[in-house]
């Protein structure tokens, strides 16, 4: 299993950029600014690919099972302590 500190951060950019530059772009986005999201929705795709390639070009095809976890203890919501994990693996047959 490869857990590497400096690589799984890179799990949660992967999801929550895309969706920070879709809200953007559903509270921006007209009929009369269409080539303003057209831009924004492009610059938006591309700065969501950045965080993956790290992901992609570390990650371990021989390897089988969770890599670049990323874990998260307690909250600050509530008293009582939740627990989550955030990770990326290859499942399947080996070859």
């Amino acid at each position: 299993m490869q857990s590497t500190t400096n690589l799984s951060t890179y799990l949660s950019l992967s999801i929550w950029v895309p969706i920070i530059f879709g809200l953007i772009v559903l509270a921006v986005g007209r009929d009369s600014r269409a080539g303003m999201v057209r831009v924004l929705s492009l610059v938006g795709s591309l700065v969501s690919l950045l965080p993956t390639i790290p992901l992609i070009t570390q990650f371990n095809t021989e390897a089988h099972g969770m890599q670049f976890v990323e874990k998260a203890h307690g909250s600050s919501v509530s008293t009582s302590s939740t627990r989550w994990a955030l990770t990326a693996c290859r499942c399947g047959s080996s070859r």
